[in-house]
C-alpha cells in the first residue's frame, strides 16, 4: 500500500467518525505560527481526501485539524445540549433559572394582588411545585403529585383534581405513583381506572399530564426508594428527561401561554 492509498483509507475512516456538523473541542494545535487557541470549540465542515478536518471555529477562524498532530475531542451530548439551551436563550431573549421548589400549601384566601404562583399554592396542596425566574418574574413550570398508595380507583380519584388546577393555571402536571402495588390483593377501591383513562380525562380538561410509574421490587409490593430517603422514588431517568424538556420549552417560548400550548400540542400528537 502506497502513501496515497493509506491516506485515502484514513480519510474515509475520519469521514465516518466526524461527519459534517460534528462539534469538537480543541485541546492543542501543532502550529508554531498562528494556532487556534486551546479550548476553542468548532464544527466539522467536511474531511478532505488526506484526512484533514475542515473546520469552522466558533471564533470565526477556519484552520483545519490534522488528526495525529493536533489534539481534540468530540463534545459530549451533555455539552451539546447545554449549547443548544444557551442558543435558545439568546434567540428568545429569555433568561431562565429554576430556583424555587415549593413543597407545602400557602395559607389564606386568593386576592387580586396574588401572583400566579401564590394562587396555585393557595388553590391546591400539591406535593411539589417547581418554578422558574425570568426577567424578575416567577413562572410555574411543573406541579408534582406522588403517591405510595395502592393504585385503586378511590385513591386515583382523590388526586384527580390536580388535572383541573393544572388546566386552570396552565401548568404541566406530573404524577408519580405505583402501577401494580398490591393489585393482586383483595380491596374495595376498584380497579377500573387505567393510566390511559387518566390521560384521556386530563386532555379533555386541557391539562398536560405526565404519568411516572413507581416500580416495585421484583416479586414484592415494596416500592423502589432511595436508601436514605424511603419516601422518595429511586432515581428515574424519565423524570429528569421530562423536567429537562419542560425547562427547554420554557426557555424557547416567547410567553408562558406559548410554553403551555407547545407542550400540550406535543403531548396530544404522541
Amino acid at each position: 500500500m502506497n502513501d496515497w492509498e493509506r491516506l485515502h483509507r484514513q480519510a474515509e475512516r475520519y469521514k465516518q467518525s466526524y461527519p459534517p456538523g460534528t462539534r469538537v473541542m480543541l485541546l492543542s494545535m501543532n502550529d508554531p505560527y498562528s494556532p487556534v487557541e486551546s479550548g476553542m470549540r468548532g464544527t466539522v465542515q467536511s474531511v478532505d481526501d488526506i484526512g484533514q478536518l475542515l473546520m469552522k471555529w466558533d471564533n470565526g477562524r477556519a484552520l483545519a485539524l490534522i488528526p495525529g498532530e493536533d489534539s481534540f475531542r468530540r463534545l459530549t451530548q451533555e455539552e451539546i445540549d447545554r449549547e443548544l439551551q444557551e442558543q435558545a436563550q439568546e434567540q428568545s431573549g429569555i433568561k431562565c433559572s429554576v430556583i424555587n421548589i415549593y413543597s407545602h400549601k400557602a395559607r389564606g384566601e386568593i386576592s387580586e394582588t396574588d401572583s400566579i404562583v401564590t394562587r396555585i399554592r393557595k388553590s391546591k396542596d400539591v406535593d411539589v411545585l417547581i418554578t422558574a425566574i425570568s426577567d424578575c418574574k416567577e413562572y410555574p413550570l411543573l406541579m408534582v403529585e406522588y403517591s405510595t398508595a395502592v393504585p385503586a380507583d378511590d385513591h386515583i380519584m382523590q388526586r384527580s383534581d390536580v388535572y383541573y388546577w393544572g388546566a386552570i393555571y396552565r401548568v404541566p402536571v406530573m404524577k408519580i405513583y405505583p402501577l401494580s402495588k398490591g393489585m393482586n390483593q383483595d380491596f374495595g377501591g376498584g380497579d377500573k381506572i387505567k393510566p390511559e383513562d387518566e390521560m384521556l380525562i386530563s386532555k379533555r380538561f386541557g391539562a398536560i399530564f405526565y404519568p411516572i410509574f413507581w416500580n416495585t421490587i421484583e416479586n414484592t409490593d415494596v416500592l423502589e426508594t432511595k436508601k436514605y430517603a424511603l419516601s422518595c422514588i429511586y432515581k428515574n431517568t424519565e423524570i429528569q428527561e421530562k423536567i429537562n424538556s419542560i425547562v427547554l420549552s420554557f426557555q424557547t417560548s416567547k410567553s408562558h401561554d406559548d410554553f403551555y400550548i407547545s407542550l400540550f400540542l406535543s403531548l396530544i400528537h404522541i
